[in-house]
């Protein structure tokens, strides 16, 4: 059977590159004179759902790892 861990990872890394891309917009919107408070929520919302899938996919890696080493034993 094939490890799942490097699939993970591929959409792990591509979620920080997502949630840092979304800070950086949230930023630059708050740094406005008038920021769009709408944008600002939805940029919010965003990044927590990414942050919570990076959570999800990072407890995922670790039960992977961890029945994998436990398969060598």
């Amino acid at each position: 059977m094939t490890h799942p861990a490097p699939k993970l990872r591929d959409r792990l890394n591509s979620l920080l590159r997502k949630r840092a891309a979304l800070s950086e917009r949230l930023d630059d919107e708050l740094s406005r004179p008038a920021p769009d408070t709408i944008r600002v929520r939805t940029l919010k919302r965003l990044r927590v759902r990414a942050k919570d899938q990076v959570a999800l996919i990072m407890r995922q890696i670790r039960l992977a790892s961890h029945r994998h080493t436990g398969d060598a034993a």
